[in-house]
């Protein structure tokens, strides 16, 4: 159905955003333990949503309902596009940049991961 279709568009196009601002930044993109530079109320609801991860999946599994994954991957991706509007991704700041791309890695790996859970394969630009 064309609601589906455009969901999943939507979907992809955050993945690609994703990958395009991880490619352009790769040379100074470093797995991170800390983080410094966070401070806005968009960049911690986007971790709290990224850490309700594990109980979405639980959840869905126990009620053997997918739906709750696939809301939860609208959500995830809801709250990207607010962040990207609101935050600069790339800055002339390394360690700021750095923060904000393990933000975005860590989004991707959810969203590919929750559709490879319910059989959707994204399609991603090279």
């Amino acid at each position: 159905n064309k609601s589906s279709e455009k969901s999943i568009d939507y979907i992809e196009n955050a993945i690609n955003t994703i990958s395009s601002f991880l490619r352009k930044k790769r040379n100074i993109f470093k797995k991170l333990n800390k983080y410094n530079t966070l401070n806005s109320d968009i960049a911690y609801t986007i971790i709290d949503k990224i850490s309700e991860y594990d109980d979405i999946i639980i959840d869905a599994c126990n009620k053997q309902n997918p739906s709750i994954i696939t809301k939860y991957i609208y959500e995830l991706t809801s709250i990207y596009h607010i962040f990207c509007e609101n935050e600069d991704i790339i800055t002339n700041n390394e360690e700021y940049t750095n923060e904000r791309l393990n933000i975005l890695l860590a989004i991707k790996i959810v969203l590919n991961n929750s559709l490879d859970l319910i059989g959707i394969i994204p399609i991603e630009e090279i």
